[in-house]
C-alpha cells in the first residue's frame, strides 16, 4: 500500500530546498530529506567539490536519483553518468527526476553490481533506500560487474564511482578490481558494517587506494568515506 501511495504521489515535483541541489525539482514522495537538501551531506558535497566537466561518474546504488542528478549537472553534456539501480520503485522515481530536471546524460543500468554477471535475489521489503542483494530476497534482479561492463566496451571507464548497496559494497568492489587497478578512479564509497568496511578498505589498500573519513555513522562500521589513489592523473577541478 505504501509503494502504490508513492507511485501515485511521485509526478507531484517540489524544489529542493538548499545544497548542491538547490533548485532541483523533486518528487517529496521520494523522501522528504531530499527536498530539504540534507540528504548524506558530507558525501554530496564532496561530489559536487569533487566532480568535474567532462568526467564519467558511476553511481552504483541510484536509488532516486539524487546524486545521478547531481553527477550529471556537474559532469556537463561532455560527460556521462552510468547509474544501476535494480529496484522497479525507485527506478520510476529515477527517471522521473532525470526528466524533470532534463538531464539526458545518464545511463540507466536496471541491474545490481556484483562480482560477477547473472542473476540473484534482491531484498525489496524494507524501506526504498534499504534494499540489498539477499539470498531470500523476493525480488529477482539481474546481476553486472564493473569489470566485464568495462572490458566489454558496454560503458567507458569511470573517473569516479558512487558506491552505496547496504552492505554489498564488497561484492561490487570485488566485481571491479581491474577497473580499479588500471584506471584508478575517485570512490566516493558508503560501508555498512565492520566485517564490510574490513573487506572493502583490505581490498583497497591493496590496490593502493587511500581514504579519509567524510562521516561516521551511528553503527559500528558504517562510514562515508572519499577514496583516492595517490598516482591517480589529476583531474579539472569544477569551474577551471
Amino acid at each position: 500500500m505504501k509503494e502504490r501511495l508513492k507511485s501515485v504521489l511521485a509526478p507531484f515535483m517540489v524544489r529542493v530546498r538548499r545544497g548542491p541541489m538547490k533548485g532541483r525539482r523533486w518528487s517529496p514522495a521520494s523522501g522528504i530529506r531530499f527536498v530539504r537538501g540534507d540528504f548524506k551531506r558530507e558525501k554530496v558535497e564532496a561530489m559536487a567539490r569533487e566532480i568535474g566537466p567532462g568526467a564519467v561518474v558511476y553511481d552504483v546504488g541510484a536509488h532516486v536519483g539524487y546524486t545521478a542528478v547531481l553527477a550529471a549537472k556537474r559532469v556537463g553534456p561532455e560527460g556521462l553518468v552510468v547509474a544501476f539501480e535494480p529496484r522497479p520503485l525507485n527506478l520510476r522515481f529515477l527517471r522521473l527526476h532525470l526528466s524533470a530536471n532534463g538531464v539526458e546524460n545518464v545511463q540507466v543500468v536496471t541491474s545490481a553490481v556484483g562480482e560477477r554477471s547473472g542473476e540473484a535475489r534482491f531484498d525489496a521489503e524494507k524501506g526504498s533506500g534499504t534494499g540489498r542483494l539477499a539470498e531470500d530476497g523476493t525480488l529477482s534482479v539481474s546481476l553486472v560487474s564493473l569489470d566485464e561492463l568495462v572490458a566489454s566496451g558496454e560503458i567507458p571507464p569511470p573517473d569516479f564511482i558512487k558506491v552505496d548497496v547496504e552492505g554489498g559494497e564488497g561484492v561490487v568492489l570485488e566485481g571491479g578490481r581491474e577497473v580499479l587497478e588500471r584506471h584508478r578512479p575517485v570512490l566516493f564509497l558508503a560501508t555498512h558494517g565492520l566485517e564490510i568496511r574490513k573487506r572493502c578498505l583490505d581490498l583497497l589498500e591493496e590496490a593502493g587506494y587511500e581514504w579519509t573519513v567524510l562521516r561516521e555513522g551511528a553503527n559500528p562500521g558504517e562510514s562515508e568515506l572519499l577514496v583516492r589513489h595517490p598516482e591517480a592523473p589529476a583531474l579539472t577541478p569544477p569551474g577551471r
